[in-house]
């Protein structure tokens, strides 16, 4: 726990609602890319951070019945469920940007880690951009479920 604060405003409410059995795939995978953390293995923490925030917008999708194609990834699923009506905020172009950082902030990071390959030069990964992909998906997962949750009421 790098922060009392971070922690209990961003990492307790996405644990607590990826507790919910619609997102037990999501839940498994980010309590393991906190294990790699733990462990400093931050690539892996990154990618399976990545997992977790693809998972919960699988989930989500699953469960309202919203079709994709199998291998999908993170930008495609979020265009998916911003398209759906995911998000019933009206925040005009700022919801659109933040969509946007959806869509290619996490991929991005995980991109940039080398969850593609390392080819000759293997990318250098830090704890701070580790804890940051931590962090970040644990925002967004409070942000879709929470979506989610206030769309079924």
């Amino acid at each position: 726990m790098d922060s009392k604060l971070t922690h209990a405003e961003v990492i307790k409410p996405a644990l607590k609602l990826l507790t919910a059995p619609l997102f037990s795939k999501a839940n498994e995978e980010f309590l393991i890319a906190h294990k790699h953390y733990r462990e400093g293995d931050y690539k892996d923490c990154i990618t399976a951070a990545n997992r977790s925030f693809e998972s919960v917008l699988k989930a989500i999708c699953d469960a309202e019945n919203w079709e994709y194609e199998n291998g999908s990834r993170a930008s495609e699923l979020v265009k998916l469920v911003k398209t759906q009506g995911l998000f019933t905020h009206d925040f005009d172009k700022s919801l659109d940007t933040y969509v946007s950082m959806l869509k290619n902030g996490l991929p991005s990071v995980r991109n940039n880690a080398g969850a593609h390959g390392d080819g000759l030069a293997a990318a250098t990964v830090t704890a701070q951009i580790a804890r940051f992909a931590l962090n970040l998906t644990a925002s967004n997962i409070t942000f879709l479920a929470e979506s989610h949750f206030a769309k079924k009421n």
